[in-house]
């Protein structure tokens, strides 16, 4: 319920947003800040912060460029890892020019650290918001589902993630 609470209370928080603000098309990239938490009964805490630096092209509608990302899972076991990953990211943006825009986004980590131990790779695809808060700036609510590829031996890990975030966007 607290969690629902605080994602009604960024989406509003958005919407609030003056009607000036909006539309990237003229920008020239756009540099995320996106986190993750899952809190899973009996199996434990799942964290996630993702960066990226995303080039606009197509008037707005295409962005391209790397992600990294830094993963700690607690189990409740006692047990912990953490890790990295490093690859390339996509997205695609409906309606450019207005203050919410909707997008598709799509990734490909290597993986490295404790999680590179475990899995090879991650892969991505998610829907999602970004509401803009000024010329700027956007909050980001990205629905996802990743997989990850276990070694050989190992099972792969699937898992479907709300992530919720902050773009700054970059050029004129």
């Amino acid at each position: 319920m607290c969690r629902l609470l605080s994602l009604f209370l960024f989406v509003w928080m958005g919407m609030v947003s003056p009607a000036f603000a909006g539309g990237f098309e003229k920008r020239g990239g756009e540099a995320t800040l996106d986190l993750t938490f899952q809190d899973e009964e009996d199996i434990g805490t799942f964290i996630s912060v993702n960066g990226s630096v995303l080039f606009i092209l197509a008037g707005g509608y295409f962005e391209i460029g790397p992600v990294y990302s830094y993963a700690r899972i607690e189990g409740d076991d006692g047990s912990f890892f953490d890790g990295y990953g490093f690859g390339p990211r996509a997205e695609i943006n409906f309606l450019p020019d207005l203050s919410a825009t909707p997008f598709i986004t799509g990734s490909f980590l290597f993986l490295g650290g404790d999680l590179g131990d475990v899995f090879d790779d991650e892969v991505s695809v998610g829907a999602g918001i970004k509401i803009f808060i000024g010329d700027s700036a956007a909050l980001r609510i990205t629905g996802s589902r990743i997989t990850r590829s276990g070694e050989p031996g190992l099972e792969d890990q699937e898992a479907t993630l709300i992530t919720a975030g902050f773009s700054v966007f970059l050029g004129n």
